[in-house]
């Protein structure tokens, strides 16, 4: 927690990140974070593991996405990186089709991109 607090305070006091906070039934469930480095960002969400395996997380990054597009229409690359051992994960960026660069070696982990001007995004009621 030591490492933690500052490092936090730090990202809601930058404004090369966007947070969001998930929520379920009026009940904080998670958060969809961004970092900016110019017409990029990497996206990182997590949910807390008693809303896990309820298929809010699809639907909650999809939502996130569209809410920070909206906000930062210069951001038009996402990238998202995902253990391999993180199924679940893979799957969401998978099903919001976001293509799969390959393996980062340096961070253990999938390259997920979608470049948001090629790409909709559309829930189930069309809107991105």
């Amino acid at each position: 927690m030591a490492d933690h607090a500052p490092w936090f305070m730090g990202k809601l006091a930058s404004d090369d990140c966007c947070l969001f906070v998930v929520e379920h039934d009026s009940t904080p469930a998670g958060q969809v974070r961004f970092d900016i480095e110019g017409q990029s960002a990497t996206i990182n969400y997590s949910l807390d593991a008693a809303f896990r395996g309820r298929g809010l997380a699809t639907a909650s990054v999809r939502s996130a996405i569209a809410s920070f597009h909206a906000e930062h229409g210069e951001v038009t690359d996402l990238v998202a990186y995902v253990k391999p051992d993180n199924p679940a994960s893979c799957r969401v960026f998978e099903k919001l089709e976001f293509a799969l660069d390959g393996f980062d070696a340096r961070l253990l982990a999938n390259r997920y991109h979608i470049d948001l001007t090629q790409q909709a995004l559309h829930g189930q009621n069309g809107d991105v």
